[in-house]
């Protein structure tokens, strides 16, 4: 077996076991990349090598920064005697605001940096944003 997580049963495999979370963010964060160069290639932003090869390794960096923390919060306070609801909606109250802080300063990150004037980095912040 692979897994991250407990696996002492297997009837609590899928609960437990942090593979399964891992592979579904990886599937997320996969169609978000396809969905950024979609949109991009939609409004006709021009691509280079650049941000080809770049695009789904930044968009890796960033998506599992924010899945490792709402995993490891949800490790944290996985109990059994609340409902799945209200766990995800402490996991939320707790980790909520520094996923949404990170994202906001990521954001705030590529918008500055589209002032740089280096055509190649302004069109990698492009296909980003």
């Amino acid at each position: 077996k692979i897994s991250l997580g407990n696996t002492a049963c297997a009837q609590l495999a899928m609960v437990n076991s942090h593979s399964i979370l891992g592979l579904l963010g990886l599937g997320v964060i996969a169609a978000s990349s396809v969905a950024g160069l979609g949109l991009s290639a939609y409004f006709q932003i021009t691509f280079n090598g650049l941000t080809i090869n770049l695009v789904p390794f930044v968009s890796l960096g960033l998506g599992i920064d924010d899945m490792f923390v709402l995993a490891h919060t949800m490790s944290a306070l996985n109990d059994r005697s609340r409902s799945v609801a209200e766990n995800m909606r402490a996991v939320m109250c707790l980790a909520g605001p520094s996923v949404c802080l990170t994202s906001f300063a990521n954001a705030v990150a590529f918008i500055l940096v589209y002032y740089v004037p280096v055509g190649a980095i302004r069109q990698l912040v492009l296909v980003l944003m």
